[in-house]
């Protein structure tokens, strides 16, 4: 990823003189990633000086300690290893996982803000990724991230999409239609409370919620037989759940 520094530059310079609603800084830094039979998404942050790469804990669940995970970046639509350690979610409903690359740096892209910023219910917001497997190319050897639109539409507890969940932690849900695939990729919306209004990481895509409709059969209902079906509320994981993860590495680090 880091060989390819003129080609993510170029695509940021096209993604602002088109006007593009997303910037070319926030596409460049979002990359597939793939781990045995899970693939997903990702997307790199910095804090102090280091990139870490944030995630759905449900691709990498299995992992521990140091290990190899391929990637697929904006700049290179070959799948490459990178070499990471992981930092899983403290449990099932704070579904996100925080990777820490051997390199220090893995993106020249300007940084997109994690925190200290503002974001109103009903606001417009995008997510990236890579769903289905697919990506755009523009006719070269990129991998660009698919872009949807949404809107946050509520800031609920763990315990108001499981019982086992707490009531303390808390998700966002937007309005919009995920698919399979955009699991660990970025959420960002305006920052409110900065001038010219420019994106934030606001969360990290978790999962959508399913609806089970009963299947027709000859005509008729059959209550036993059901299918799910996608209702368009999209559970995702506050970018601040990622950043604490963060924090919590880099302050145990030698010499902190």
């Amino acid at each position: 990823m880091v060989r390819a520094v003129a080609t993510v530059t170029a695509l940021a310079m096209w993604a602002t003189s088109a006007g593009a609603q997303v910037t070319g800084n926030v596409i460049s830094r979002v990359f597939e990633v793939r781990l045995g039979v899970e693939t997903g998404s990702a997307f790199i942050v910095d804090y102090q000086g280091r990139q870490y790469v944030i995630t759905a804990d449900h691709i990498v669940r299995g992992a521990q300690g140091a290990f190899s995970i391929e990637v697929r970046s904006p700049a290179d639509s070959k799948w490459r290893n990178l070499e990471v350690s992981v930092i899983h979610g403290p449990d099932p409903c704070m579904d996100v996982a925080v990777l820490v690359p051997k390199l220090p740096k893995l993106s020249a892209a300007d940084p997109v803000t994690t925190g200290g910023f503002s974001f109103l219910m009903g606001q417009e917001a995008y997510f990236l990724g890579f769903p289905f497997d697919l990506h755009s190319s523009f006719g070269r050897n990129l991998a660009i991230p698919l872009i949807k639109h949404a809107y946050v539409s509520a800031i609920v507890s763990c315990s108001a999409l499981d019982l086992k969940g707490s009531e303390d932690e808390r998700l966002i849900l937007l309005d919009g239609m995920n698919n399979p695939g955009f699991s660990g990729g970025p959420v960002v919306a305006p920052d409110m409370d900065r001038a010219n209004h420019p994106l934030a990481f606001i969360g990290v895509i978790s999962a959508f919620t399913n609806e089970r409709i009963p299947v027709d059969a000859h005509g008729q209902q059959d209550p036993g037989i059901t299918v799910a079906t996608n209702t368009g509320i999209i559970v995702v994981i506050p970018i601040e759940a990622a950043m604490s993860l963060v924090r919590q590495y880099a302050s145990q680090k030698p010499g902190s």
